[in-house]
């Protein structure tokens, strides 16, 4: 198995077709550089404000719940709960 190459000695990788930024193949100043961010400052509170307004929050969307009614009637959805209510 050859060397694993340093991360100076690999080739520049270049926005994605989807147009993300591959961060996890760049060294730390390229990422740096890159998003304008002073590791020893972080972000202005302006650069904040309007990296939300473009991207907005780090949230995931959240799925919609089941309703209460479905989850009750879904504990009788197994063949040995209905064999078991029906022999009592």
């Amino acid at each position: 198995m050859p060397p694993r190459k340093a991360a100076k000695d690999v080739a520049p990788v270049e926005e994605t077709a989807t147009g993300t930024y591959p961060a996890w193949s760049k060294p730390l100043s390229a990422v740096t550089a890159y998003w304008g961010v002073d590791l020893s400052t972080g972000l202005s509170s302006s650069a904040v404000a309007t990296r939300r307004a473009k991207y907005g929050f780090n949230e995931l969307k959240k799925e919609a719940g089941k309703p209460l009614w479905k989850l009750i009637l879904e504990q009788f959805d197994d063949p040995l709960v209905k064999v078991r209510l029906l022999y009592c």
